[in-house]
């Protein structure tokens, strides 16, 4: 019979995979035997030698005492196969080993291949909006078409076919075995599995998901004795449990489940209807990111862990309820997919906030003494955040992604005016200054002092308060253009390919890059995770000039070179400064030498082009309109980029390139960067210098035009004219006694109430006046403050 069974098997196992290793193993068994279906035979011929004469003393033995003969020298192995139907057979033979490998491999291949599962428990699921099935012990499932068991063997919950009722839903893959069959099987045979106990003696070969039995952990069960509510279930049927009753006991509700609580963990929470369901809604979604309870929601994006940290972020009660339910979750579980899942909120959790005094030791002694990778890790960002103090929002798109690719470091790539870039490590915890020293560091700059990240996000640019964490301040940027602009600011991405270039990259590794020499940065060799999913908003990081105070040209290089001359040149090629003819001449040979060094190449070509659009104009007649138009294009071009808007038409192109040239031979020896620090040198000296320009209507002052220009700098809010480009007015800090801001306006009090007057701007970046003229001040109060204390 037991033979018959090996030739079944192996022709399955032909027929289905191929593997000629196994195939050669199981047919030397079966073409050695001797025709009677002797098993002990061919395994004791199966160690005959290859000169075909003599048989090894084992199994000589092994065939003595299978006859009844007794041997003191017997040696053998013995193999043992229990059935379904409560048959145990026992084969002792020298080959016992090979013939258990061969056996669990052809099970094993036809668990993974088969479609019919039997349900080992009974199960009654909880309402939780999707269809569960409810299974007796007992019960065939059939599985979709096209789902095999080896989907079941690495999963937490499956869809099937209960054949009992013909219902179709999930079910959590624990309360079933994977037959090992292709065909389905006979209703007697069900029948066996239908009686107690049947897998109790191998139950941890059931699931190949399963970890192997561990050493004695720390675990919350004396502490729980001490703070957790009793065990009082609010459904006793024991069909409603999704776990064993051995699992689910009063005793152990500190254990893993996956069973939804109906009351919070901790006694303390009981009294506080309203924490008390933010905490089981809490849980709920622990199940759900864990994968112990289905859903039809990805966990890739932020929904869960959304759901999850931010009740206990608003409440501090609820944060040793969110940790007690994670080391719940990750006490006794025995599936590693569920398990890695529940590391992965562990180390989110850890990096948000800490828990209570009462219990960080319970915490501390639970990480320590898990041999896992990431609770070494999440031991670290638990100092660090005991340390600096806990965050504000749930977790960012990028950090939750970090810790699913198992990347513990993340690199932020940050955009320099220079148009360079280099990636930083930002991690749960870091402030704006922890990365704007980083940065400063990096680059070798004298002094940090008005530097400041820019975050632009959208169509709109933010200034990073230096006290924010950075993953909180994008996360209330993100939320606040949801609520702002849901329907135009909403920016869905679902695939890679719909990033922009140059957009919101990060760059997560344990390496980090330095910046060479000659103004290159090396590469980094890193794994990019982009925000991809949801509503995210793709954003860009930027180090820049705020604040223009102590910038003086020359004292700083890399500073000049790297923030000042690339910040100062745009605002100065706006036409925002009054600049004379002969400064813009002088201006613009210094601008053309940072561009193309000594090269007069191009200041040839732009003089060539200009004599040659000059003559065309004078013989419009041979001249071809298309060429004429693309000449006087190219020298406009050039022109633009060395000489102000409101100035180029002062004079003709020829005249300019034969002035700017006659200004280049001027400055010969200068290297690009030496003639950025001229240029910086040159206009430091006007009252616009370091100033921030903003074109606003105002109706408020008769005096002024209706269109103007307001400067903001280190000198207070410089009201200039448009046309002339004349200093209007000049407000000192000191004497603004108020201002307000909104979508379309800015609006500040100068003076008092008695004698003052008031200046209403009507502009869309009045958030940005706002800022910025909130910033001055307060490092106005500042110094002041240093001054007093030396006193």
């Amino acid at each position: 019979m037991v033979m018959k069974c090996l030739r079944r098997l192996l022709a399955v196992t032909r027929r289905e995979d191929g593997n000629e290793v196994f195939e050669e193993a199981a047919s030397r068994h079966l073409e050695r035997e001797d025709g009677n279906e002797v098993f002990e035979e061919a395994a004791s011929r199966h160690q005959e030698r290859e000169d075909g004469n003599e048989v090894s003393e084992e199994a000589a033995s092994c065939h003595q005492e299978r006859m009844g003969m007794k041997s003191a020298q017997a040696h053998t192995h013995s193999f043992t196969m229990d059935t379904v139907q409560g048959h145990q057979f026992v084969f002792q033979c020298a080959s016992a080993e090979e013939f258990a490998t061969l056996m669990t491999y052809m099970q094993g291949g036809l668990r993974r291949r088969s479609r019919y599962l039997v349900a080992t428990q009974d199960y009654s699921p909880p309402g939780d909006g999707l269809t569960l099935l409810s299974l007796q012990r007992g019960d065939l499932i059939l599985l979709e078409p096209g789902t095999t068991g080896a989907v079941v063997l690495d999963a937490n919950w499956c869809v099937g076919t209960c054949q009992r009722n013909g219902q179709k839903g999930h079910f959590p893959v624990e309360s079933v075995y994977v037959l090992p069959t292709l065909d389905r099987p006979q209703d007697s045979l069900l029948d066996h599995f239908k009686s107690d106990g049947l897998f109790d003696k191998n139950k941890s070969k059931q699931q190949s998901t399963l970890s192997a039995p561990r050493r004695k952990l720390h675990t919350l069960e004396k502490y729980a004795a001490q703070n957790f509510r009793s065990n009082q279930r609010l459904s006793v049927s024991r069909g409603h449990t999704l776990t064993s009753a051995r699992r689910t006991s009063a005793s152990e509700l500190w254990k893993h489940t996956r069973e939804p609580l109906r009351q919070p963990l901790l006694q303390k929470l009981l009294v506080h209807q309203e924490l008390a369901e933010d905490a089981c809604h809490a849980f709920s979604a622990i199940l759900k990111y864990m994968g112990d309870l289905p859903t039809r929601r990805s966990r890739g994006g932020v929904e869960y862990t959304d759901i999850i940290f931010r009740v206990a972020l608003k409440n501090d009660m609820l944060r040793d309820e969110i940790y007690c339910q994670i080391m719940k979750q990750l006490t006794d579980n025995r599936n590693r997919l569920s398990e890695e899942r529940g590391w992965e909120l562990m180390w989110l959790a850890t990096g948000l906030f800490a828990c209570s005094q009462n219990l960080l030791k319970e915490l501390t002694l639970f990480m320590t003494m898990r041999s896992h990778t990431v609770s070494r890790y999440s031991l670290d960002r638990l100092q660090r955040t005991l340390r600096n103090g806990q965050r504000k929002y749930p977790p960012h798109q990028v950090e939750v992604e970090a810790i699913q690719h198992r990347t513990k470091h993340i690199y932020h790539k940050v955009y320099f005016p220079d148009d360079t870039d280099e990636a930083f490590e930002v991690n749960s915890s870091t402030r704006a200054r922890d990365l704007s020293r980083d940065i400063t560091d990096r680059l070798n700059l004298h002094s940090g002092e008005g530097l400041t990240l820019f975050i632009k996000i959208l169509d709109k640019i933010f200034s990073v308060p230096e006290a924010e964490f950075f993953f909180d301040y994008v996360r209330e940027l993100s939320e606040w253009i949801k609520r702002t602009r849901p329907s135009r600011g909403a920016v869905e991405l679902n695939t890679t390919s719909a990033l922009p270039t140059r957009v919101c990259s990060y760059y997560c590794s344990l390496c980090c890059t330095n910046r060479k020499s000659g103004g290159e940065h090396s590469d980094i060799e890193a794994v990019c995770v982009p925000v991809a999913v949801g509503a995210e908003f793709q954003y860009q990081v930027f180090f820049m000039k705020k604040l223009w105070v102590n910038a003086v040209p020359g004292r700083d290089k890399r500073a000049d070179t790297i923030f000042h001359f690339p910040q100062e040149l745009p605002k100065y090629l706006r036409g925002y400064h009054k600049v004379s003819k002969s400064d813009a001449i002088r201006l613009a040979a210094l601008i053309y030498r940072t561009k193309f060094g000594n090269s007069k190449d191009e200041l040839s070509l732009v003089s060539s082009r200009a004599r040659q659009g000059s003559w065309q104009g004078e013989n419009h007649s041979f001249a071809s309109p298309r060429v004429s138009m693309c000449v006087l294009l190219s020298v406009s071009h050039m022109l633009a980029e060395l000489v102000p808007v409101n100035l180029v038409k002062i004079q003709s192109p020829k005249d300019w390139s034969k002035s700017i040239s006659s200004a280049f031979h001027q400055t010969a020896g200068l290297s690009p960067d030496d003639a950025k620090i001229a240029f910086l040198k040159h206009t430091h000296t006007w009252p616009t210098f370091g100033s921030t320009f903003f074109e606003v209507k105002q109706t408020t002052e008769p005096a002024y035009p209706e269109m103007i220009i307001v400067a903001i700098n280190i000198k207070g809010i410089n009201v200039i004219h448009p046309s002339t480009k004349e200093v209007l007015a000049v407000h000192p800090f000191t004497h603004i006694s108020n201002w307000s801001s909104g979508n379309t306006y800015f609006n500040i009090q100068i003076g008092n109430l008695v004698r003052g007057s008031k200046l209403l701007c009507e502009t869309s970046l009045g958030y940005k006046m706002d800022d910025l003229l909130t910033s001055y001040i307060f490092l106005l109060h500042s110094s002041i403050g240093k001054r007093s204390v030396r006193l």
